[in-house]
């Protein structure tokens, strides 16, 4: 029975400096860690007469070590009191074990390691703190601290960290006591576990540098507010300190911060008042740091200055997204929730790029497998199937996510859009642009990327393009869209069915030139110099496109990506472009080839309400109408001149006369100056 609890548990030696990274300790006044055994001068305490007990007969007092056999013969030993008493009843234990005399000044802090023997056990304690080391003057302070295990601890193990100094304790000698006190019921199991006691002194004003937030590169001309996180390291509230910068050793700009309070081991997020302003392309060493804390100086001046190495290109290359969405027709009736929140993004911001790669459907494709076999955590059958739809922003791994792949639910509003948009306030070395020649004859396609470098860089990057098909929408299995939303109350799809029938499906990749990781040897140097220009040539293999993907609908996103071959959170997209097949030479009608450019509808089909989206690049008169399947006309949308931009149109699904109109289909049309635009629109009922 013993050997077999001790397998679940788990005791690491801790030393608290690993928690207080850089703080500066003034003065260790006592470390144990029980590898000797228990020391001479701890006092043991066994009041409730029942150690030894035959169940736990190698507790021979009221605490003793043990090898942790969870790491055996290394001698990592632990403290161990036990509560198992074969006495008929129920029973409290009582059993104690107290520290030599400890002188404390000021800033004084304990740390230990306690434990339990399984997560079913019971093990209650508390740590009291006295002038002596009667049992009754223990009793007549409170609890430094006081634990009960099954709520509060992991059986595993885990550090506590006390004030004493808060607690009301200094200046003088005290003695520290540790009791178990578990309540054991008859015949229940329970050991409690001690390790790692660390009693010391802090400095009082003690601050560390976390973070600047500078990137690689920044732009000639531009205004960088410098902003970070710092931590309090010291014992003492922070009420005031000076923020300080310069760059390559120049001048100093101060602002005082004094309205706060950051209270001991805590982070503070800053943001100085005066702006930085790149002159010239070039190298720039930005240093940021702190001092007169409270008036007086930083205790502990190691950690209280950061420096962060940028350089500023000009011109400043335009950062664009590219969010490459997991989509399953089949398997994931999530997916409607991902389109929708994707769509919105795009219809925010013209630099941020879409692609939907699919799985498990008639849509998928190896490449595209690959790239979500990599970014996730499950196997091929069960990744889609799960209660979130994912997507990568530029397959970075953001500092705060445990994942490259930023899954989410439908409350989860803001999770892409915020990424994105930290993505965009980026800048890039370089920009990217892309040339395409298709022959709708032929259909052969060919398409030059070029990166041109602002700005250094080294490593193995790579050219990529994908060929990107929008309003795929056929009926079957492995097209209809599974749905989750369709009982969501408020959500856009709800009611849509389930599966959602002729679903449209969005920005479907549909081929990878450079396949998941880019085009190995495509001609980016590993060292990178400033003013380089790459340019890479795809053609689209064997005879053409294939004669189902509508050359109308089709968009080519490019974009140079990062390899790290051992490393897929170290594989970003450094920048992207997107671009129409250019077929203004087929005499393919300027309606239809432009449909997708300028109106679009999502979702659709759709229940309660769909979003028709309008692009306009300059002032023009625009009408829009939406007529049934017989031709008449049934809603007038808008008609005037409009100015150029973006404009987003919502439709409930009703006539002119505010009547709610069956389901069906429905078509939108609008007249953009010369151009005539339209798009089906499905309402499911």
């Amino acid at each position: 029975m013993y050997n077999m609890i001790m397998r679940n548990l788990l005791i690491c030696l801790f030393l608290f400096q690993t928690v207080f990274t850089d703080a500066q300790i003034i003065d260790t006044v006592l470390f144990e860690d029980f590898q000797s055994g228990v020391p001479a001068n701890f006092v043991l305490r066994d009041m409730d007469g029942y150690t030894p007990n035959p169940p736990v007969s190698y507790i021979t007092s009221a605490w003793v070590t043990r090898d942790n056999l969870h790491n055996p013969g290394v001698g990592d030993s632990v403290a161990v009191s036990t509560a198992f008493y074969t006495i008929g009843a129920s029973v409290y234990a009582n059993d104690w074990i107290i520290t030599p005399p400890i002188v404390l000044t000021t800033n004084s802090f304990l740390s230990y390691k306690a434990a339990k023997s399984a997560v079913i056990d019971f093990s209650y304690y508390d740590v009291r703190i006295a002038q002596d080391t009667a049992i009754a003057s223990f009793l007549a302070n409170s609890p430094l601290d006081s634990t009960y295990s099954g709520g509060d601890i992991n059986y595993l193990g885990e550090t506590r960290t006390i004030d004493i100094e808060s607690a009301g304790y200094s200046n003088d000698t005290f003695y520290i006591a540790f009791r178990n006190n578990t309540y054991t019921f008859v015949d229940q199991f329970s050991e409690l576990y001690l390790d790692s006691i660390y009693i010391f002194e802090l400095t009082g004003r003690d601050v560390a540098m976390n973070t600047l937030n500078i990137g690689k590169y920044v732009a000639v001309g531009g205004n960088n507010t410098l902003t970070g996180e710092l931590y309090n390291n010291g014992a003492d509230t922070i009420y005031s300190m000076n923020l300080n910068w310069n760059v390559n050793s120049g001048p100093v700009n101060t602002q005082n911060l004094s309205a706060i309070a950051i209270p001991p081991f805590t982070n503070y997020n800053y943001s100085h008042s005066i702006n930085w302003v790149p002159p010239s392309v070039g190298y720039y060493q930005v240093n940021i740091w702190v001092d007169t804390i409270n008036g007086d100086m930083d205790q502990y001046n190691a950690n209280d200055t950061l420096v962060v190495n940028t350089f500023a290109v000009s011109p400043a290359p335009t950062k664009r997204v590219l969010v490459e969405e997991f989509a399953s027709a089949a398997i994931n009736g999530w997916v409607p929730d991902g389109d929708y929140k994707l769509q919105q993004i795009l219809d925010s911001d013209p630099n941020v790029i879409g692609a939907a790669i699919h799985f498990n459907d008639s849509m998928e494709i190896l490449d595209g497998a690959n790239v979500i076999l990599a970014y996730s955590n499950f196997s091929a059958g069960t990744f889609l199937s799960g209660s979130k739809c994912a997507a990568l922003v530029d397959r970075y791994l953001f500092s705060d996510q445990s994942s490259v792949s930023l899954r989410i639910v439908p409350t989860d509003t803001f999770l892409w859009s915020d990424k994105v948009t930290e993505k965009l306030n980026e800048q890039p070395a370089l920009d990217i642009s892309l040339t395409n020649y298709f022959d709708t004859i032929t259909r052969a396609l060919s398409v030059d990327v070029t990166a041109k470098y602002e700005g250094p860089d080294t490593g193995d990057f790579r050219f990529n393009c994908y060929i990107v098909e929008d309003s795929v929408s056929k009926i079957g299995a492995l097209y209809d869209q599974f749905n989750h939303l369709d009982s969501s109350a408020g959500h856009p799809y709800e009611f849509t069915g389930n599966p959602i029938v002729g679903y449209n499906h969005m920005h479907v990749v549909r081929y990878m030139f450079g396949g998941p990781w880019g085009t190995v040897s495509s001609g980016i140097p590993s060292i990178v110099p400033v003013g380089d220009s790459i340019t890479y040539q795809y053609n689209y293999p064997g005879g053409g496109l294939p004669t189902q993907w509508k050359y109308e609908d089709i968009t080519l996103v490019a974009f140079v990506q990062k390899y790290n071959l051992t490393d897929t959170s170290d594989r970003e997209i450094v920048n992207a472009v997107s671009s129409k097949l250019n077929i203004s030479t087929t005499g393919i009608d300027d309606m239809q080839k432009n449909r997708e450019t300028f109106v679009s509808v999502y979702p659709n089909p759709f229940n309660r309400q769909t979003n028709i989206v309008l692009n306009i690049d300059k002032k023009v008169y625009v009408r829009g109408d939406i007529y049934n399947i017989l031709g008449e006309k049934i809603v007038a949308l808008l008609d005037g001149y409009m100015p150029a931009g973006t404009y987003k149109l919502q439709w409930d699904g009703t006539d002119n006369k505010d009547i709610l109109l069956p389901g069906g289909i429905y078509i939108v049309i609008v007249t953009i100056g010369e151009q005539i635009c339209s798009n089906k629109i499905i309402i499911n009922r």
